[in-house]
């Protein structure tokens, strides 16, 4: 799910599948609070906020986050 996201979040268009990668994302936090695993959802916040910080486009998706939309 991970990779899917990060996917998503790299080959979109402008914000074309901004939505889609939300929407992963949020299931991947539900499910990683339900099977107690943190780990994999803080890291891969961590991994989206590097990533978007050194590639022009993707600062956009990180603001979609840290908005509150997640």
């Amino acid at each position: 799910m991970c990779n899917l996201i990060l996917e998503l979040i790299n080959n979109s268009h402008g914000d074309a599948l901004f939505e889609k990668a939300l929407q992963c994302l949020q299931c991947l936090r539900d499910t990683c609070i339900q099977k107690l695993e943190p780990k994999i959802y803080n890291d891969l916040e961590i991994l989206i906020k590097k990533q978007a910080s050194t590639i022009d486009g993707r600062k956009d998706f990180w603001n979609k986050i840290t908005d509150g939309i997640i």
